[in-house]
């Protein structure tokens, strides 16, 4: 394939589209071109965010670390729990990547995050239950 010369209004195009948040094949049906020369012109202008690449690609896992050890210390969420508030934080993240970082925290984190599940679990279950009664 050869090397297409991008124009400074297929630049912006591609800018406001990745704003927009279309996917790279999306802008590339839009402009005949294929989805690799998209990316490429977004890996090379700066245009991707931690939210499209990979888990393995983040730069922010720091500060993500020190928000899921404080989430599951100080207040007492489980993993799900964690998720769904770094969501809310607009920190796009997957149930098996915070999973597998609190895998590499220490013993103390870890055993904190399995209590903690096990307390919502508990919790959820005696909802039920009073669910259950005031039903019948």
């Amino acid at each position: 394939m050869e090397q297409h010369q991008w124009k400074t209004t297929e630049k912006r195009y591609v800018k406001r589209r990745l704003d927009e948040g279309a996917t790279y094949q999306d802008i590339a049906t839009e402009l005949g071109l294929g989805r690799e020369q998209v990316c490429g012109l977004a890996r090379r202008s700066g245009l991707t965010d931690p939210i499209r690449q990979g888990a393995w690609r983040r730069r922010d896992w720091t500060d993500i670390d020190r928000t899921v050890q404080d989430c599951i210390e100080v207040q007492c969420m489980s993993i799900r729990q964690v998720v769904s508030y770094l969501r809310l934080q607009g920190i796009s993240t997957c149930y098996s990547s915070i999973n597998n970082r609190v895998k590499l925290m220490p013993a103390s984190v870890q055993f904190q995050a399995s209590i903690n599940a096990a307390r919502r679990q508990a919790s959820n279950a005696y909802r039920m239950r009073l669910r259950i009664k005031r039903a019948a």
